[in-house]
Formats: C-alpha cells, structure tokens, sequence
C-alpha cells in the first residue's frame, strides 16, 4: 500500500478502480496528500481508455486527519474539501460501500453518482458529535438526495442507520451481500460502458446540470445536449450497428 497517497488507482479493462488507502490521524502531509488526490482525479478525465470509475475502500477515510482541528483563522476549510475533485470527475462514477461509512468517507461517497453497499454497512453523519458540522460537501448533497427533512434528522441526531435504511430513503440504490460486492460492482460498470462514451457524458450533465435548473432551463439544456448527440460519430454508429445488428464501435466523438 502506497502510504505517499491517499488513493490508489488499478484498472480492469476500461473500468478504473479507486481505492483509498489508511492513513495515521496524526499524518503531517494531509495538505499535500490532497493536492496530489486532486491532482490524480483531474488525471481522470483525460484519459480516453476508461469508461466507468469505481470508488472504493471509504471505510479507510475515517483514519484521515480531520482538518477542523488543524484550522487556525487563516486556514480556509475549502483547502482540505475532497469531494469538490470526485464530482468533478466526468466519466459515470460509483461507490461501494461497506463497513463503517462515517462522517467524511459519507460525504465524499455523496459525491459519486450511483452508491451500492454491502448488507453490512453502516452509515453515519456524526460530525455534530465532535462540536462541528459537515465540512466536505455533506450538508449541501445530502438534503438533494434525500431530502431536507430527512437530512436534519440524521445530522442533528447523529443517528447510525443500516443499508436497508440507506436504501429506504435514496442514500444508496442498492444493497448487495458483501461477499458478491465487488463482482457485482464490476457488472454493474460493464453494463455501463456498453453504451456511447459520449451519450453517456451528455445524460450525466443533463440529469446532474439540471437539477441547479429552471424546468424549462432544463428543458432547453437536454434538447440542446440531444441536438449535438444527433450530429456524433456514435450516433451514427448506433444506428448503423442497429440495422446490421452488429456490436456498435462507439468512439467517444
């Protein structure tokens, strides 16, 4: 394991895997470590031999040190914010969970786009219970994607559900035996990247852009993303694999 870095990133075929390693609470180089995750994220989008990222291991990301404690009055807490650089990562993205998925490594998972768990998994936003509040994005996503009344109750109450409580409520989308985690995290990407590199770029922005939306802002937003689909290389080739019911050779373009 790689103690230079806060991530590790494999890959299996056109499947990027990204695995957060442990490190020591008391790690000195916490701001150079992020710099560098950020760095290595933004690398991402500009490769064109993945199709699908995974996120895993945030169950580590309860050993990271906690910036609020380090702050003096001129730090900005924004310095330490990762999961700004996991949203921002342009290919389909998503988490797989298991164990405890506490504080921080929940907020960083609300930045992915699809959350799968183990039936194991616990999950918490506790950080009122340290005297502080979400500071990693956690109290701006989680009122999106479950609602604000459920988001107050489980911030204020720090209360610790399971996955079937997460699954309940649209935290994540499915729960999955711990056993079958990954495989099934694997399969999922696969069905994924069947589809246009490009037409699956233009649904995320549509459907992520558009929540910050007007409807009819968002309206115009997805006819103008399938105005410019219409005129793609993979378009075109969809259509040709179609009537000679062949496998299509999407190019991204």
């Amino acid at each position: 394991m790689n103690k230079e870095s806060l991530i590790q990133i494999k890959q299996i075929e056109n499947i990027g895997i990204v695995s957060f390693n442990q490190i020591s609470h008391s790690n000195p180089n916490i701001s150079n470590l992020i710099s560098k995750f950020r760095q290595d994220l933004h690398s991402l989008n500009l490769r064109n031999d993945l199709r699908v990222i995974i996120f895993k291991g945030f169950e580590n990301v309860y050993s990271y040190p906690c910036p609020t404690k380090m702050l003096d009055s001129l730090t900005n807490i924004s310095n330490f914010r990762m999961s700004d650089s996991i949203a921002a990562v342009e290919l389909p993205s998503l988490a797989i969970l298991h164990g405890n998925i506490f504080d921080q490594a929940l907020e960083l998972a609300l930045a992915t786009d699809i959350r799968i768990a183990s039936d194991t998994a616990q999950f918490r936003m506790g950080q009122l219970l340290s005297s502080t509040i979400p500071w990693d994005g956690g109290s701006q996503r989680l009122p999106k994607i479950v609602g604000q009344g459920r988001a107050l109750e489980i911030t204020l109450t720090c209360r610790q559900i399971n996955s079937e409580d997460a699954l309940s409520i649209g935290l994540i989308s499915r729960i999955i035996n711990n056993l079958n985690l990954d495989t099934e995290s694997i399969n999922l990407a696969k069905q994924i990247r069947r589809a246009s590199p490009i037409a699956v770029k233009f649904l995320k922005e549509s459907i992520l852009t558009g929540l910050e939306l007007h409807l009819n802002e968002g309206l115009k937003l997805e006819a103008d993303l399938n105005f410019l689909l219409q005129h793609s290389f993979d378009r075109a080739e969809g259509i040709r694999s179609f009537v000679s019911k062949k496998k299509p050779r999407f190019r991204g373009e």
